[in-house]
C-alpha cells in the first residue's frame, strides 16, 4: 500500500493534532534500536487480559454498553488512561471515580471508592470501604447504573481452567433448572423466548411509529450533494452512494486501491453492496448490525471478484435517523460533523500512525517509538483482504439538533485542502451540490502535481 500523510506543518505547526506531541524534537530523528519491522510487530502484537466480569450499564448514557473487568485494580472515569473508560456521563469524575477489584486469592470482586470528590453507590448504600460484590449487585456512579456480572471466582478461575471437575461445577444445573427440562426442551425454551422476544419487539416498532410519525405527519428529508475529481491519477477509484426513504439517509464512500482497475472494482463493489443492503427497511433499526454484516459481505465480495491484493478499499458508511448519526469505517475515509461554525471529525481510521497513537496512550509504545510512527499512514485495514479487521463504529449516536452538515471525505481531499478552506464552503451559501463541487474545485485549483482522486458526499440535517 501507499504510504499516506496528511497532518500540514503550515496549519498545526511542529504539534501533532491528534496526540499533542512535538514533532520537531531531536527525539523525532532518533529511531532507538527498534527497526520500522520491529515496531510495527508490535503494533499488533495484542496482550490478552483474561476477563473475570463485566459491569453493564443498566442506566444512564451508555445503557446496554457492557465493560471488561480483569485481574487487579480496575480504576473507573472519563479519561482515556482508565481501565473502564465511561463516556458521556459528565458526573462520574475523570479519574478513579472508582475502583474494581479482582481479587485472585480471595476469588471475590470487591468495589472500593475513588480518590475523587465523586461518589459511589453499592445497592443505594454510599461505599467509604470495601464491598463485596455479589452477582447483579448494582453500582451507581453520577448519573448511570452498573449491574455487576461475574465470571470468575469460586467456580471458576483462568488458572484451573484445563481442570474438568472446575468446568462441570460451572456448567452444572441445580434443581430448578432440571425441573424446567422436564417441563420443556431446551429448544421449546429457545422457541418460546424467540417468539416473545419478536412479539415484543413488533409491538414496540409500531408504538413507536405511531408516536413518531402521527398521520398527516412525514419527515424532512436530508438534502445531499457529491462530487469527486480524478487528480492527476489515470483511473477513478472513488465511488459514492446515497439511500434515502421513510426512515432515514445512508451514504457510502469508498476510496479504492489496486492494480488494473481493481482498485475502482473494489470501490465500486463495496458501495453497491451497501446501497443492496439497505434497500431493505429493516436495515434502519439495527445500524451497528447492518454496517457490520455489509463490511462483510463487501470483503467476501471483493475476494470472490479479484485475485489476491489485485484490489481493495477504504469504505466509510454514515447513517442518519430520527436527528441520529450513525457511522462506521474501514480504511482512512473520514467523517466529519460541521456545527458552530467548526468542522469536527468524528473518526480516527486504520492507519499506522493511529495506530502507534493508541498503543502510545496504552503504554505499550514508549514516547520516541510512537513519534519514529507518526509519519506512517500506510493502511492496516480494509476490505479486500483475508485478515480484515474489525470496524471502527460510533461508541453512541451522536445527537443533531438541525442545521448541520455531515461530510464524508477521501484522503484525495481532506490531504490536498485546508480544513478552514472547508468550514468556508460550508459556512457560505448554496446547495449541498454546490458546496461539494466548490470542495473539489479546491482540489483541482491545488499547486500539487501528484493530486490523488478525491471525493466528498455532503449532507444537511434538516
Amino acid at each position: 500500500m501507499p504510504e499516506r500523510a496528511y497532518v500540514s506543518s503550515r496549519r498545526y505547526g511542529t504539534v501533532c493534532p491528534y496526540c499533542n506531541i512535538e514533532t520537531a524534537t531531536k527525539e523525532k530523528e532518533e529511531t532507538g534500536s527498534k527497526s520500522e519491522e520491529e515496531l510495527e510487530e508490535l503494533l499488533f502484537s495484542q496482550e490478552t487480559s483474561p476477563v473475570c466480569g463485566w459491569l453493564v450499564c443498566i442506566s444512564g448514557p451508555r445503557q446496554g454498553k457492557d465493560y471488561k473487568i480483569k485481574s487487579g485494580k480496575n480504576f473507573v472515569g472519563r479519561a482515556d488512561d482508565m481501565d473502564i473508560q465511561v463516556l458521556g456521563d459528565n458526573k462520574i469524575s475523570r479519574r478513579n471515580h472508582g475502583v474494581i477489584v479482582f481479587d485472585p486469592k480471595k476469588k471475590e470482586t470487591v468495589l472500593l471508592p475513588g480518590d475523587s470528590n465523586g461518589l459511589v453507590y453499592h445497592n443505594d448504600n454510599a461505599v467509604y470501604t470495601p464491598a463485596v460484590l455479589g452477582a447483579y449487585d448494582v453500582i451507581e456512579m453520577g448519573n448511570s447504573k452498573f449491574a455487576f456480572v461475574p465470571f470468575c471466582g469460586e467456580n471458576f478461575m483462568w488458572e484451573d481452567k484445563g481442570d474438568p471437575q472446575e468446568l462441570k461445577r460451572m456448567t452444572d444445573t441445580g434443581p430448578k433448572q432440571k425441573k424446567w427440562r422436564e417441563i420443556m426442551t431446551i429448544p421449546e425454551l429457545i422457541l418460546l423466548f424467540l417468539g416473545l422476544t419478536g412479539g415484543m419487539l413488533l409491538i414496540v416498532r409500531f408504538r413507536m411509529k405511531a408516536l413518531l410519525h402521527p398521520a398527516g405527519g412525514g419527515k424532512r428529508r436530508c438534502e445531499t450533494g457529491a462530487s469527486k475529481t480524478i487528480g492527476c491519477r489515470e483511473v477513478q477509484e472513488d465511488e459514492y452512494g446515497i439511500a434515502q426513504g421513510e426512515e432515514g439517509t445512508m451514504a457510502v464512500l469508498a476510496d479504492g486501491m489496486g492494480k488494473h482497475f481493481g482498485g475502482k472494482i473494489a470501490a465500486r463493489t463495496s458501495v453497491q453492496v451497501f446501497l443492496d443492503m439497505f434497500e431493505d427497511r429493516n436495515a434502519f433499526y439495527n445500524p451497528q448490525y447492518t454496517f457490520r454484516k455489509a463490511f462483510q459481505a463487501a470483503n467476501r465480495e471483493i475476494l470472490r471478484q479479484l485475485e489476491e491484493n489485485q484490489g481493495c478499499a477504504s469504505v466509510g458508511a454514515v447513517m442518519i435517523k430520527d436527528r441520529k448519526l450513525y457511522y462506521a469505517v474501514v480504511g482512512n475515509v473520514k467523517a466529519a460533523v460541521y456545527r458552530s461554525r467548526e468542522l469536527v471529525p468524528v473518526t480516527s481510521g486504520h492507519t499506522i500512525s493511529v495506530l502507534a497513537k493508541q498503543k502510545y496512550k496504552e503504554g505499550r509504545l514508549t514516547r520516541q517509538e510512537a513519534l519514529s510512527l507518526l509519519d506512517h499512514h500506510r493502511l492496516y485495514n480494509y476490505v479486500g483482504q483475508d485478515g480484515f479487521r474489525d470496524v471502527e463504529f460510533f461508541d453512541t449516536p451522536i445527537t443533531l439538533y438541525g442545521g448541520e452538515y455531515v461530510l464524508l471525505m477521501t484522503d484525495g481531499l481532506y490531504e490536498a485542502v485546508r480544513w478552514k478552506e472547508l468550514e468556508d464552503c460550508l459556512e457560505g451559501e448554496g446547495s449541498c451540490q454546490e458546496k461539494a463541487f466548490q470542495m473539489i474545485e479546491l482540489v483541482n485549483r491545488s499547486q500539487d502535481e501528484d493530486k490523488d482522486n478525491g471525493a466528498v458526499i455532503v449532507i444537511k440535517i434538516p
